[in-house]
């Protein structure tokens, strides 16, 4: 059997406990597909930075599952009322009990991610790079980015909208 084959058959053995925990953490089914679908691309995209050394892949795509609907949480306003804070620590606190290894890896797949997000939001012009800072590492509204930048809010949104834009295209997204 191929290494592509077994990764594949690792990802199709998991998709219901990775779909239950897209479950748990959006509390609706149509988002938990969404979610499951956004995280199995991200798996794929990056199988070749798994490591079996350093874990097992159920862990790894729990990790990336939980990382994914973090980043869609902090990503917008609307996503951001949806995510239950104790949805997410219990989805947490579930796969840790279960393996062990996830803590570090996440705390290093944490902190690699954290430094290129943060190298990107520096290349961008100063005022994209504010309002997208204050949105999405800092979490606050738009309503609040408009209030302490002294700016209307529909600026803000371009800023921030724009920002996003120019980062993808940086991260190559």
């Amino acid at each position: 059997m191929s290494a592509a084959a077994l990764e594949i058959d690792t990802i199709t053995t998991e998709m219901s406990s990775l779909r239950a925990l897209a479950l748990a953490l959006t509390h609706s089914s149509s988002d938990a597909d969404d979610l499951l679908q956004d995280s199995l691309l991200r798996a794929w995209r990056f199988r070749n930075s798994f490591d079996p050394s350093r874990g097992d892949a159920k862990c790894w795509m729990k990790t990336i599952v939980r990382n994914t609907h973090a980043n869609r949480c902090a990503s917008t306003e609307s996503q951001r009322r949806s995510c239950d804070g104790l949805a997410i620590v219990v989805a947490i606190s579930d796969s840790m009990h279960s393996c062990p290894e996830a803590a570090a890896l996440r705390s290093e797949h944490e902190s690699e991610v954290r430094a290129v997000v943060h190298a990107a939001i520096d290349a961008l012009p100063a005022e994209q790079g504010t309002a997208v800072r204050m949105c999405d590492i800092e979490g606050l509204s738009y309503a609040e980015i408009a209030r302490r930048t002294g700016v209307p809010m529909g600026t803000v949104m371009s800023r921030i909208h724009r920002g996003r834009r120019r980062m993808e295209a940086m991260l190559g997204k």
